[in-house]
């Protein structure tokens, strides 16, 4: 491989690199090269390397003006590197160094050109290129604001997000290299520097901060404070995500004062109300429900309905209220009708329920408000019992009495049929018509309690 001439000391060290390397005169002559560089272009090129050979006729022709440029470069003195892609016999990434060749008195010798093959290298660069950019389009196309800070709270990375944000919030850019104490809501210091202390422990943490910016003006942030590590698992930083919550928070708030009206309307009612889910689970109750039923409201929240019916009627009302689900409307129950309950001490009771069911969502619920009616039943009862023994007896007076009002008539009858005198048949007519007043007024008596009895 080498003239006659070559040292061995110099023949040992082309043959101890793994590069492919090749010595070359200022007229492109080939002086010294070794094995790897033969057998590299052996298999591109398919041209064995001698020495003298012009090293030219072994760069393709796609790199020769930039071989002539780094040559002549080298030959003015200085040292190239640049990397590009092999293409044979396959595809792989390789670094040229041009690097010019003195002799021991300083003169000009030539050019060392090595070349080293760093495919995996760069493979492993690309593809460290093509994750630094995929998280870099992640962390800048969330709606969350990102920083990343090292154990000392300096910042080491950060998305737009977060740099519009702490704009806004505090009328100042972040930097990398900032400490970021001076991005620190006011009266939200102890809060952060407890979050940021667990997160060097290993442990994360979210929360929810009302804060002011420089102006004065309040904003909901959902904050989350991580640890991140290494591959190696030493603590790289502490990595902050922060969401403006303003539109949720003011969402959350309405409806939970809407919720603390309806409830507060709900306890004040004068009589029993109860909702219950498509399970029949009862998920609010209101006080009133203890004066009638003997539970406290949280007694019966999370119980079934079926705990204030009576057990006979567990099958009948199950079907009931799959009935009523699939078609849900404004209902009364009482009317004409009795709807048994059970109280905490077992008694029964007859109450009415106004039913209306309403929707939350994808979740079904139903409104009942209790009336206990027990009472007036009682009443009802009473009165109608009452009614009849009246009856009974109006009906049993007026035949007793229109009995001997009619033997009356008779004999008044029989006697104006004897020719009786003037005086008499006075008399007679008077009795006869007192004795019609009153079997018109025991018709009447009969009438109004039998309406149907005299047609």
């Amino acid at each position: 491989m080498f003239a006659p001439d070559a040292s061995d000391l110099l023949y040992a060290l082309l043959e101890s690199s793994p590069d492919a390397i090749v010595l070359i005169s200022p007229e492109h002559r080939v002086l010294a090269f070794n094995h790897v560089m033969q057998e590299m272009l052996l298999n591109t090129l398919g041209k064995e390397l001698v020495l003298g050979a012009d090293y030219r006729d072994f760069v393709v022709q796609a790199n020769q003006d930039l071989y002539l440029e780094y040559f002549e470069q080298a030959l003015a003195g200085a040292i190239l590197v640049t990397q590009h892609q092999h293409n044979h016999p396959q595809v792989c990434w390789v670094e040229s160094t041009f690097k010019p060749l003195y002799s021991q008195s300083q003169a000009l010798f030539g050019v060392t050109l090595r070349i080293k093959n760093i495919d995996e290298h760069k493979r492993a660069e690309l593809a460290l290129e093509q994750m630094a950019e995929t998280f870099e389009a992640i962390i800048e196309n969330t709606t969350e604001s990102i920083v990343l800070l090292d154990p000392q709270r300096q910042v080491l990375l950060f998305n737009h997000v977060a740099k519009a944000r702490l704009k806004v919030g505090f009328n100042r850019e972040i930097v990398v290299g900032d400490d970021f104490q001076k991005f620190i809501f006011a009266g939200k210091e102890s809060t952060f520097y407890a979050a940021f202390d667990r997160a060097l422990q290993g442990e994360s943490s979210q929360f929810e901060v009302l804060a002011q910016d420089y102006q004065g003006h309040e904003m909901w942030f959902q904050s989350r404070v991580f640890p991140v590590f290494k591959r190696n698992g030493e603590l790289l930083g502490v990595s902050l995500f922060a969401l403006n919550i303003n539109d949720r928070k003011y969402v959350e708030i309405a409806l939970a004062e809407s919720e603390e009206k309806f409830r507060k309307i709900v306890d004040s009612a004068p009589t029993p109300i109860l909702i219950v889910d498509a399970h029949m689970q009862i998920v609010l109750a209101n006080p009133e429900v203890e004066h009638v039923f003997g539970y406290h409201p949280e007694q019966l929240e999370g119980q079934h309905l079926h705990l204030l019916i009576p057990e006979r009627f567990h099958a009948q009302h199950s079907h009931d209220e799959q009935t009523y689900l699939r078609h849900p409307r404004p209902y009364k129950m009482g009317i004409n009708r009795l709807t048994p309950a059970r109280t905490s001490c077992g008694d029964e009771i007859i109450v009415e329920i106004s039913l209306n069911g309403f929707q939350i969502g994808q979740d079904a619920y139903i409104l009942a408000i209790i009336q206990d009616v027990t009472q007036r039943v009682k009443d009802q009862q009473q009165i109608a019992e009452q009614l009849e023994r009246l009856k009974a007896i109006a009906w049993q007076q007026s035949h007793e009495v229109r009995k001997p009002v009619a033997n009356i008539l008779g004999l008044v009858h029989v006697l104006q049929g004897l020719s009786p005198s003037v005086e008499q048949v006075l008399c007679l007519n008077q009795l006869a018509q007192a004795t019609d007043e009153l079997d018109q007024i025991i018709r009447q008596i009969v009438a109004r309690t039998y309406p149907d009895s005299l047609k």
